[in-house]
């Protein structure tokens, strides 16, 4: 049986990122999408022009919708300000055991901002205990723990901090780090880290984060351990971003 994946994120009106994104991973992963929009963008592939949050009420009623069904995992990614962070962490008090994979992004890559300044210190001191698996790029993980994040130690340093705050799992992303490899660390409250490695693709390439914050919500649905889980998640995206760059 397909599982039900829940989205909980910002709709990018170029397509390139977002919502979109997420619904064509889950989709080519087998499993059905399920929508709570956080904000609308207006992007293009190289500029970002305006972000509005929606509605408190829309947002309300939509994760209704969303938990009203049976999402084996959620995958939120942009929350625009503390008042919507709040409202998904009420939704998801009503259901403890699914599995959260949360991509804090704050900007574009076009540099629009995707989540206000306030925000960001709620999500780090009471939201990200809510959280099963943190997926932040090295500029997220520099911003939310003050850690430069320039090499594997700066990483793991980030890595522990999260912790700290709360999140049970948390996979830093090292793709923009100066390597011959794309090397992911993930680490856990129990055991060392894990790094993970695959050979970088060359290409200016946007929507990896969601791509591989979905895949990895919907491997956890399927039933997956955590490494398992994110092991073929960032084999996906690997696949995915080769066959772009041929």
């Amino acid at each position: 049986m397909s599982p039900e994946i829940g989205i909980v994120a910002g709709f990018d009106s170029s397509g390139g990122a977002g919502v979109t994104v997420d619904g064509e991973t889950v989709r080519h992963l087998g499993a059905t999408p399920r929508f709570a929009v956080t904000a609308l963008t207006a992007q293009g592939d190289e500029a970002g022009f305006f972000a509005e949050p929606v509605s408190s009420s829309m947002l309300k009623s939509q994760l209704e919708a969303v938990f009203s069904g049976a999402p084996g995992a959620i995958k939120i990614g942009m929350l625009p300000n503390r008042k919507s962070g709040v409202i998904v962490a009420n939704a998801l008090q009503t259901r403890p055991d699914i599995p959260v994979v949360f991509d804090p992004v704050l900007a574009s890559s076009s540099g629009l901002v995707l989540m206000e300044e306030n925000c960001i210190q709620w999500v780090r001191d009471e939201f990200m205990a809510r959280v099963t698996v943190l997926t932040p790029n090295l500029d997220e993980a520099r911003r939310f723990t003050g850690v430069e994040c320039a090499s594997r130690a700066d990483m793991e340093r980030a890595g522990e901090i999260f912790l700290s705050h709360g999140v049970r799992a948390v996979l830093i992303k090292g793709g923009h780090l100066l390597a011959d490899t794309a090397a992911d660390c993930l680490m856990t409250r129990e055991g060392s880290p894990a790094w993970l490695e695959s050979p970088r693709v060359d290409g200016a390439f946007r929507g990896t984060g969601c791509r591989l914050s979905s895949a990895l919500a919907t491997r956890l649905a399927r039933g997956d351990e955590l490494p398992d889980a994110v092991s073929a998640a960032k084999a996906y995206l690997t696949d995915y971003l080769h066959q772009r760059a041929g």
